[in-house]
């Protein structure tokens, strides 16, 4: 939760900023992103007992869709799903990964699958808090 400086992994290039609140009494964690170019997304995220899974839906101002569902995984929380790119109508499988780091920061990692099979990624971000 809290304020978020995204950067690269150097913390050089600053990539944006992100906001994560708590909200529906501590069941549902909202973000708020804001790139450096001006770009916006949201997306929600919450655990489902049922299923034992935690999912989020996103949803950007550049006209993406990624619904993913997942756990935490060797000290990760690591989810897949679906890319849907609203103007084109095309899909992809995605996948996604964030690390806490030694040093404090969190690495958000994200691949998508091209038509070949092949997973190339799709952002490599390091989230440093905001004081």
């Amino acid at each position: 939760m809290g304020k978020w400086e995204v950067t690269d992994k150097a913390g050089e290039t600053v990539y944006g900023h992100n906001e994560i609140t708590v909200q529906e009494r501590g069941c549902l964690l909202v973000e708020h992103w804001q790139s450096s170019q001006g770009g916006t997304g949201s997306s929600i995220n919450y655990y489902n007992p049922v299923t034992g899974q935690w999912h989020q839906d996103w949803v950007d101002a550049g006209s993406s869709i990624i619904k993913t569902s997942g756990g935490i995984k060797d000290g990760a929380m690591a989810m897949k799903g679906k890319i849907y790119y609203m103007q084109s109508g095309q899909r992809a499988d995605f996948r996604g990964k964030w690390t806490p780091l030694e040093d404090g920061r969190v690495r958000q990692f994200f691949q998508q699958k091209d038509d070949k099979g092949k997973w190339n990624t799709w952002f490599d971000g390091y989230y440093r808090r905001v004081k």
